[in-house]
């Protein structure tokens, strides 16, 4: 059976496995590496997003996105429920570049 949501089992808050649910190091190892990979190939997308369900995870991941260089970052609340998150998204692409694509 997967893991319910911060691995600390009981009742899920989304489905699916343990692989898609969690990973070593935790949410912000994840999204750092996702940082990093993006910066490799930073047009490859308009915006790269991520969920962060960790409101205690945020002040490293900008730090990460300040260090990749970002043209834009956002950070979108997003609640259901009794459930708090954030999307955090960026892009390497001015506005008006990621206008022309």
């Amino acid at each position: 059976k997967g893991r319910a949501a911060g691995g600390l089992g009981g009742a899920r808050s989304f489905g699916g496995s343990d692989g898609e649910l969690w990973c070593p190091g935790g949410e912000r190892r994840f999204v750092t590496a996702l940082v990093r990979e993006s910066a490799r190939a930073p047009h490859a997308a308009l915006w790269f997003t991520s969920l962060v369900s960790s409101g205690r995870s945020l002040p490293k991941l900008l730090a990460e996105l300040s260090r990749a260089s970002p043209a834009r970052v956002e950070q979108l609340g997003v609640a259901t429920g009794n459930k708090a998150m954030r999307v955090l998204a960026w892009s390497f692409l001015e506005d008006a570049q990621r206008g022309e694509r």
